[in-house]
């Protein structure tokens, strides 16, 4: 006889990334513009869309 599955989901955010904090700062720093900032924050976005 195999166990009844156990119905879960995942509340709440993920935490941000320590890479993306740091890309944060590299602009904040003037290391890279906003435009790769943006970019790089679309890209997070959508690896933790798609992740879930």
């Amino acid at each position: 006889m195999s166990e009844p599955l156990l119905p879960t989901a995942v509340v709440g955010s993920y935490s941000m990334p320590g890479w993306l904090e740091r890309v944060k700062n590299d602009y904040l720093q003037r290391r890279i513009s906003r435009h790769d900032l943006d970019e790089i924050h679309d890209m997070a976005v959508k690896a933790a869309i798609k992740d879930q």
